[in-house]
């Protein structure tokens, strides 16, 4: 039986968050209106280094990811901001909508020169937002984590039928929920008071369609509170609030069961803590599935890299790389098999950059002195070769290598077209 929920209509608007230090936050004008953003490593950020960007839920502000945020400045460039309207961030004079909150984040980012990849994090209505922007710039995209995210089987008719499937009043129950969240609007701002009607009025129209903003090949993970915690709006209901609650908690855990075991770039991560409460109750879990995604996929970004860059920026790009992922992802034998992966795809150049960095980092290896003899052959550079053949064959008499007899056979060539070459 397919499981319905309506998790996303929790909203967290009544948190208040306290600042246990200090914090340092910035204005950045957007359109003509002052956001609220805070960033750090931006200056010290590597050539093509992803930037961690946080989304906040729905009304919520930039300073419900302070904690996470600073873990992960640790090892990584951060921006988290307030959505115009939301906190000291200044309305713009558009309509709220996902379309606007992903062009008002476009903007942002140009404004503060921050160039792409980008690991998004958002929670509930803010993963919408960056899934918005994600289908607009999927190349622009490293990974994605996603907490608590609402999807379309959030939407009222879904809810409805779900409800009806385990034998109640679907119907009544899901006025009844609609309408409490619609009577607590009153207590905001009229800048928040958009952002929930905009976010109510997806779920009542069915707009909430999660396989429809999907993006191929890029990972993802997932992260859901599981904690039975009641609202106070749960008393509202016409059933046993925990009981309800406890549906939509089951309903979302099935829905994205199912679909990280059909989609294989994503993840699922259940935790003990309450939905929608991910950033204040987890931070560990959030930075630890934030470095899996900057360590995830190393060989193919250093593949796509050389076909896009330079010899320079493509060097620039490795030196970098190496301070920011673990140092056992780019090991001997790996950049050994990547130099050569270049190489049968006529990335000459490129290819001798992995296998020199291979060469300095490990002297000792007879391996790596004959794999750069090899692409200096590729590239013409036969005299400066046969050293190189020399030196693995001589390292390689020790023990004896395996592969002996293929350095002195590629020595011997290596001569040969020296020769010819005279």
């Amino acid at each position: 039986m397919k499981k319905i929920l309506f998790a996303g209509l929790i909203l967290v608007l009544s948190i208040s968050y306290s600042l246990e230090a200090q914090v340092k936050y910035q204005n950045v004008e957007v359109n003509g209106s002052q956001i609220q953003v805070r960033v750090d490593g931006l200056e010290e950020r590597k050539f093509l280094q992803p930037v961690v960007i946080f989304e906040a839920g729905l009304a919520e502000e930039l300073n419900v990811w302070d904690k996470v945020f600073d873990q992960v400045s640790e090892f990584s460039p951060v921006l988290s901001y307030s959505r115009s309207g939301i906190g000291w961030s200044e309305p713009i004079a558009e309509e709220v909508s996902l379309e606007s909150r992903a062009k008002q984040l476009h903007l942002l980012l140009q404004e503060l020169d921050i160039e792409p990849p980008y690991i998004f994090v958002g929670n509930n209505w803010g993963n919408e937002v960056i899934r918005e922007f994600a289908a607009k710039y999927p190349n622009q995209i490293k990974g994605m984590v996603y907490l608590d995210p609402i999807m379309d089987l959030d939407n009222v008719e879904d809810l409805t039928a779900y409800l009806e499937e385990q034998g109640l009043d679907g119907e009544l129950l899901t006025q009844e929920y609609l309408e409490f969240q619609k009577s607590i609007k009153s207590r905001y701002s009229e800048a928040n008071k958009q952002e929930v009607a905009a976010f109510l009025g997806l779920l009542e129209k069915n707009k909430l369609n999660w396989e429809a903003k999907e993006i191929p090949f890029k990972n993802s993970i997932i992260l859901l509170g599981r904690g039975n915690d009641m609202y106070p709006m749960m008393d509202k209901l016409s059933m046993n609030s925990r009981k309800f609650y406890q549906l939509m908690i089951d309903g979302k855990v099935d829905f994205f069961e199912k679909y990280t075991l059909e989609n294989n770039k994503s993840s699922l991560v259940l935790t003990s803590a309450g939905m929608n409460f991910l950033p204040l109750q987890r931070s560990l879990e959030i930075t630890m599935a934030i470095q899996q995604l900057i360590n995830t996929d190393v060989n193919l970004s250093i593949v796509s890299a050389s076909m896009n860059l330079n010899v320079k920026e493509f060097d620039e790009f490795i030196n970098g790389l190496e301070t920011y992922v673990m140092p056992s992802l780019l090991d001997e034998r790996t950049y050994n098999m990547l130099g050569y992966s270049l190489m049968r795809r006529d990335q000459y150049e490129n290819a001798l950059v992995l296998l020199k960095k291979n060469l300095e980092k490990h002297p000792e290896s007879a391996n790596v002195y004959d794999s750069y003899g090899e692409g200096l052959v590729a590239v013409g550079k036969v005299e400066e070769a046969i050293p190189m053949f020399e030196k693995a064959i001589k390292l390689g008499s020790h023990g004896p290598h395996r592969d002996l007899g293929l350095f002195k056979k590629n020595l011997e060539k290596s001569k040969n077209l020296l020769v010819g070459k005279k």
